[in-house]
């Protein structure tokens, strides 16, 4: 019995002492009022912290962190020497030239060479040609070639060094201007295989765009185009802009295009006026409303394309759609979150049913998929392999403007000369794949 009571006594002092320690211990450790309060305003800053970073990507679209630490500055002037090197007549064993340095032109002066502005090198070079002229025009060594690249360096199957914070203004450009990193379009070998890379969590847009130039400004250029598309934005490129400029001359496809994974690039206060042809389908009579735009939107996203003014509008204004398949690459973004705001559309001969801005412009159906590339990414589950659709969604397409359009439509049989509307203006394919868009305050003018 004395037993029994021993054990009880020393249960209960031990869960006493237990007791004791645990307050003890909540009492030193617990934070007060005012450090929960500090802790909780931490935590909310952290999380809005984060938010802004991804630049409230979407589920399906990965963002890269657009802050401006550690801009590269190059101070480097471009020796005679060099300058030599670039206003030499450009022939067949020399007909570029890499720039890493700040060049300065004279208006009165002829360049027949590539300019290439590669890797690291280049990063904060400002190329002022002071309205010289890039000439790649017929019967010159560079004739369809891009008069200026501005590219990334590839070290090993994997790496790639990219350029960035680099201005290039006040060019007389005959022929074209790319920016492009793992690949000039999206049908490389490199941009197929990252595209398909992963079989089930895909990171190829983080790679491309990890791997492309950013920070690029076209200021106050003018191109024309010999046939090439005028400016190409590669898988990847973003954060770059053509400002103030001019696009004209022609082209065999379209005037400007955004290639899949590029993002919040910026077109603003341009005269874009390029000459396009039909495409493929297009020369079939009533088998198609498409043709090459002015600006092609292939799974680009989060782009701006404001205060433009358009002409030169037979075969479209700004079309959004996501290539399904083309060279074996699957495309992972769709032509998501854009802004075409404030742009003038110009006509003045063209009477047909092409719309300014087309919404899933291409939205494969039958025929596409059927007779076209569709089936060539199939195999993974996700992008334009697990669907062929455009996805063109989430878009803004506010105040624009468009001018003197007159178009046939058939009324009791017959077709007459009307009076264009909005809704002939402003066209989205397969609403419910493309679908929501913010379509507001666009008006038509005589």
């Amino acid at each position: 019995m004395k037993i029994m009571e021993t054990t009880i006594k020393l249960r209960l002092k031990s869960t006493l002492l237990l007791f004791l320690l645990g307050v003890f211990i909540t009492v030193s450790v617990a934070p007060t009022q005012a450090q929960v309060t500090k802790r909780n305003k931490q935590t909310k800053k952290k999380t809005k912290t984060r938010d802004h970073r991804t630049n409230h990507a979407p589920e399906n679209e990965v963002a890269i962190d657009d802050s401006y630490n550690n801009i590269p500055i190059n101070t480097t002037k471009c020796s005679e020497q060099k300058l030599q090197e670039i206003l030499a007549p450009a022939t067949a064993s020399s007909s570029y030239v890499k720039i890493d340095c700040n060049l300065t032109l004279k208006r009165n002066n002829v360049v027949t060479k590539r300019l290439i502005f590669e890797g690291s090198k280049a990063s904060g070079v400002t190329c002022d040609c002071n309205h010289a002229k890039l000439d790649g025009g017929k019967n010159t060594v560079n004739y369809r070639k891009d008069m200026i690249e501005v590219k990334s360096k590839k070290t090993n199957e994997q790496t790639w060094i990219k350029p960035q914070y680099i201005t290039i203004k006040n060019c007389n450009i005959i022929g074209s201007v790319r920016i492009w990193g793992m690949g000039k379009n999206g049908e490389t070998a490199a941009i197929k295989e990252s595209s398909k890379r992963e079989p089930i969590e895909s990171k190829h847009v983080l790679r491309v765009r990890n791997n492309a130039p950013r920070y690029i400004v076209l200021d106050r250029i003018s191109i024309t185009g010999v046939g090439r598309n005028p400016l190409y934005f590669a898988p990847g490129v973003t954060y770059s802009k053509l400002i103030n400029s001019e696009m004209k001359g022609k082209s065999e496809k379209v005037g400007i295009y955004f290639d899949a994974e590029s993002a919040y690039n910026t077109i603003e206060n341009n005269y874009i006026h390029v000459k396009t042809e039909e495409d493929g389908w297009g020369v079939l009579p009533a088998v198609t409303d498409r043709g090459w735009p002015q600006i092609a939107l292939d799974g680009s996203s989060w782009n701006t394309f404001i205060n433009n003014r358009f002409s030169n509008l037979n075969n479209g204004g700004i079309y959004f759609y996501r290539n399904c398949g083309e060279g074996g690459t699957i495309r992972h973004t769709p032509p998501e979150h854009n802004t075409i705001k404030n742009n003038s559309f110009y006509y003045n001969k063209y009477k047909g049913g092409k719309p300014a801005i087309y919404l899933g412009s291409r939205d494969y159906g039958f025929k596409e998929s059927t007779f076209g590339h569709c089936d060539a990414d199939d195999g993974r589950p996700y992008g334009s392999s697990s669907s062929d659709k455009d996805y063109a969604r989430h878009n803004k397409i506010l105040q624009n403007q468009f001018y003197n359009r007159k178009i046939y439509k058939q009324i009791g049989g017959q077709f007459r000369l009307v009076d264009a509307t909005l809704n002939d203006m402003i066209k989205t394919k397969g609403e419910s794949s493309n679908s929501p868009n913010n379509i507001s305050n666009n008006e038509m003018i005589d």
